[in-house]
């Protein structure tokens, strides 16, 4: 007998994050600590980033996607300098930051959105080879 798909609305509060290198480990730590068991990882070895054009492999940047619960922001954002940092939709993007956080909920920020707004891009994977 089929079972009904069951969806969870505990995460509520996915969020965009990009990290500079020398922001990269406090962000893994604040993962961990918002999320013992799943959080190790998300940084370290994390995603990495260029600056849009760069055909190097330099790292400028890391990033995730994490769909969070709001306990789970809420930690993270505080480990990482306090949950005024998320930047809600259409906001202004400081770019003298090390860390960043964009509200990712539907209709909110997308991965796109915000690699042009901090002029990055992904480093392709044979880049990393």
């Amino acid at each position: 007998m089929n079972q009904p798909i069951k969806t969870s609305t505990e995460y509520t509060a996915p969020t965009l994050i990009v990290v500079k290198p020398s922001a990269r480990q406090l962000a893994e730590n604040a993962a961990v600590a918002a999320d013992p068991e799943g959080g190790a990882g998300t940084f370290v070895p994390g995603t990495s980033l260029r600056v849009k054009g760069d055909q190097s492999s330099a790292v400028a940047a890391y990033w995730a996607r994490w769909n969070m619960k709001p306990s789970q922001r809420s930690v993270f954002a505080t480990q990482m300098g306090g949950p005024n940092n998320i930047i809600a939709p259409g906001g202004n993007v400081p770019l003298n930051r090390d860390r960043w956080f964009f509200d990712a909920a539907d209709g909110a920020w997308t991965g796109q959105q915000v690699l042009d707004a901090l002029n990055l891009e992904p480093i392709p994977l044979a880049d990393n080879w």
